[in-house]
């Protein structure tokens, strides 16, 4: 049986969502990102966090003129992702 990604507070859970919400958005990406941010920094192993931060830098590098984005924290947030559950880092491999 799988163990669920569970994170160690509310707060970063809280954070994760409001990300998630916002992420839905392109005109809000960069406040999702700061969101992911805010929940990795609130519980450092919350692999689905990570997997946050990863994904917002490499969608707003898809975006023209947007200056947000950035590959070397997106491939530490891959990294994080993957060492903080094996899971994750099968369902997302790079």
């Amino acid at each position: 049986m799988l163990k669920p990604d569970v994170p160690s507070s509310a707060a970063a859970y809280e954070l994760y969502l409001r990300a998630n919400e916002l992420s839905r958005d392109s005109t809000h990406w960069s406040e999702a990102l700061a969101l992911y941010d805010r929940c990795v920094t609130e519980d450092p192993h919350y692999a689905t966090g990570w997997a946050g931060v990863g994904r917002m830098p490499r969608m707003i590098g898809k975006v023209p003129g947007h200056r947000d984005g950035g590959a070397p924290g997106a491939r530490r947030a891959r990294s994080e992702s993957r060492a903080g559950d094996r899971v994750l880092g099968v369902a997302h491999p790079v």
